[in-house]
C-alpha cells in the first residue's frame, strides 16, 4: 500500500515539475497553442488547403465572438490563437467528438512527466558524480554514471520531440473535428 502511495505522489511531483519545466524552459505547449493558425509555422499544420479552412473557422469564431480580430493586421495573434483553440475544443467536447484529442492529451502529458522524471535524475546523477570527483566516497565505476547520464539525455530529447509532435497533431485533430462537427451542424 505504501509503494502505491510513493508511486502515485512521485508522479504527481514529476507531473508537476514537467509542466514547470516546459513552461519556463521548453515552451512546447505555448508555442503550438499559439502558432497552430499562423502560416505554415514549423509544420503544426502543413496543409495549405487544411490551414485556409481551419484559419476561416477561426475567423468565423472570432468574428460571432465579436472579438477585435484583425486589429494587429491579417496574421492571427497569441490571444486569438488560443481563444479560438478553447472555443473548438469546447466545441468539440459538447459534441462528444473528442476522444482522439483525449488520448492525444494523454500523451502528451505522459512525454512531460517523463520529462520532469528525466531532468530530476539527471541532477541527482550529476550531484552524485560532484561527489564523485570531489572524493565524497569512491564509486567502483564512475564511467557508469556518466553513461547513464548520456542514456538520460537521450531519453530527455526524444520524449521532448514526441511531445511536440503530440501537440502538434494535437491541434490538427482538434481543429479537423472542430470543422468536420461544424459542417455535420450546417448540413443539419
Amino acid at each position: 500500500m505504501l509503494a502505491i502511495a510513493l508511486a502515485f505522489v512521485l508522479g504527481i511531483l514529476f507531473q508537476e515539475f514537467g509542466e514547470l519545466i516546459d513552461k519556463r524552459y521548453l515552451h512546447i505547449k505555448h508555442f503550438v497553442l499559439y502558432n497552430y493558425l499562423k502560416k505554415s509555422h514549423d509544420g503544426i499544420i502543413d496543409n495549405e488547403a487544411k490551414l485556409k479552412i481551419y484559419r476561416k473557422n477561426a475567423r468565423a469564431i472570432l468574428k460571432k465572438d465579436k472579438t477585435n480580430f484583425g486589429a494587429g493586421g491579417k496574421e492571427f495573434t497569441d490571444y486569438e490563437c488560443a481563444y479560438v483553440y478553447a472555443k473548438a475544443f469546447y466545441f468539440i467536447e459538447n459534441k462528444n467528438k473528442a476522444a482522439k484529442y483525449e488520448k492525444m492529451r494523454a500523451i502528451g502529458d505522459f512525454c512531460r512527466s517523463m520529462i520532469g522524471m528525466l531532468v530530476v535524475v539527471m541532477i541527482l546523477d550529476i550531484i552524485h558524480m560532484v561527489l564523485i570527483l570531489l572524493e565524497c566516497y569512491k564509486a567502483q565505476k564512475p564511467y557508469l554514471l556518466l553513461m547513464f547520464l548520456l542514456i538520460c539525455i537521450i531519453l530527455f530529447l526524444a520524449f521532448k520531440r514526441r511531445m511536440l509532435k503530440v501537440m502538434k497533431r494535437k491541434a490538427r485533430i482538434l481543429m479537423g473535428t472542430y470543422d468536420s462537427c461544424k459542417e455535420n451542424d450546417e448540413n443539419l
